[in-house]
């Protein structure tokens, strides 16, 4: 068969380079997702967080994004290599109160807002009022604070489809008390500033200030 010349060559061409890309991407996307399941991988039998290397001022925390690797709550387990329990240098409070500002992150380096939360009762009641103002906003969740798996199973199912991962990172955590943050749960909001009373709700402020802590 003799070989196409002029526009239909062309075209040729351009679907080949096409497919070609094609690969490429998707060739990148699996060597993504296996150097990210390794590194969550190296948790397995007691290992050691993941190690920061390189902070520029303008990280973000992971933990969203690695929120695709968490299994469902219907599913058995939760994320390979995941130890529990889950321990957090903050606490379960109340953080709204006249005067206090705080920035985790500058404006612009978050695309979606994040909440950070545990497995309390202070944080299942705040996720039950605004569950479906963080699913409107598009709020990714963090697990700072989970005792073993079923806990965090239990606010997977509390969450009702809003994604939840684990925090894996002390830089976080570390970020969050830099900023003077130390109690959950509290909306980062996409400028970098920290809510917990995201609207107008005076029953729920008087829940967090006097909601105890404890098992769901």
């Amino acid at each position: 068969m003799s070989e196409a010349k002029g526009p239909t060559a062309s075209l040729h061409r351009q679907i080949d380079a096409m497919r070609a890309l094609a690969w490429l991407w998707v060739a990148f996307m699996y060597v993504g997702v296996a150097v990210c399941t390794g590194m969550l991988g190296s948790r397995a039998a007691g290992a050691q967080p993941l190690e920061e290397i390189h902070d520029s001022g303008q990280s973000v925390p992971i933990a969203p994004y690695v929120s695709y690797l968490v299994a469902g709550p219907g599913q058995p387990g939760v994320m390979e290599g995941l130890a529990f329990p889950l321990r957090s240098r903050l606490s379960a409070g109340v953080f709204d109160l006249p005067g206090v500002e705080a920035t985790v992150f500058p404006a612009r380096w978050l695309v979606q807002p994040m909440f950070v939360l545990g497995t309390d009762r202070r944080s299942i009641q705040w996720l039950r009022f605004n569950r479906e103002a963080l699913r409107a906003q598009g709020a990714w969740g963090v697990v700072l604070d989970a005792p073993n798996a079923r806990f965090f199973k239990l606010l997977q199912l509390e969450a009702e489809g809003i994604a939840l991962a684990p925090n894996q990172s002390a830089w976080f955590e570390e970020r969050l008390l830099q900023a003077g943050v130390n109690v959950y749960p509290v909306l980062i909001q996409t400028d970098g500033t920290v809510r917990q009373i995201l609207n107008s709700q005076p029953n729920l402020q008087r829940l967090m200030q006097t909601q105890s802590g404890g098992t769901p």
